[in-house]
């Protein structure tokens, strides 16, 4: 998977956020549940931000696999391979940003999911479970859709 076409570029966006919402769905659920709170150097960690974690990762592996994919995330990124160096494609994920207002009930936490190719932005989806708001973005621009600048 060298390059994109824009219909390849609009069902990785698809997927992303079919996933996005999914994890959004996981979170407003386990939000009035126990939420097994540990504290790490990073802040605090909750039971939500590992079932959300392994949501994205196991529906983006389902949908895409490992083969020319990397994946990224904050809650495993001291634990997983390092594919990042050897994948161009790399998924980069907050299955949950803003644990502390997750945990305080703020509703000011989303999810973040995005998709890099040798360390550039490709597409982001951003989630706001809370608020039902969701946006993505393709952010590559097709070769044939460039500016004249750009060529």
């Amino acid at each position: 998977m060298e390059d994109l076409r824009d219909n390849d570029l609009q069902e990785l966006v698809a997927i992303a956020r079919t996933t996005g919402w999914g994890t959004a769905d996981i979170l407003l659920e386990m939000q009035h549940s126990e939420l097994g709170v540990e504290n790490s150097a990073d802040g605090p960690v909750t039971k939500a931000d590992v079932a959300a974690n392994r949501y994205i990762l196991d529906n983006l592996q389902a949908a895409l696999g490992t083969e020319n994919f990397g994946y990224l995330s904050e809650e495993t990124y001291k634990t997983q391979p390092s594919e990042r160096s050897t994948k161009r494609w790399t998924w980069v994920i907050d299955p949950l940003d803003g644990t502390r207002d997750f945990i305080q009930g703020t509703g000011e936490f989303s999810v973040h999911i995005a998709l890099l190719k040798d360390d550039r932005p490709v597409l982001a989806v951003v989630a706001c479970p809370a608020a039902e708001t969701s946006t993505s973005q393709p952010l590559m621009v097709a070769p044939s859709e460039k500016s004249e600048m750009e060529r």
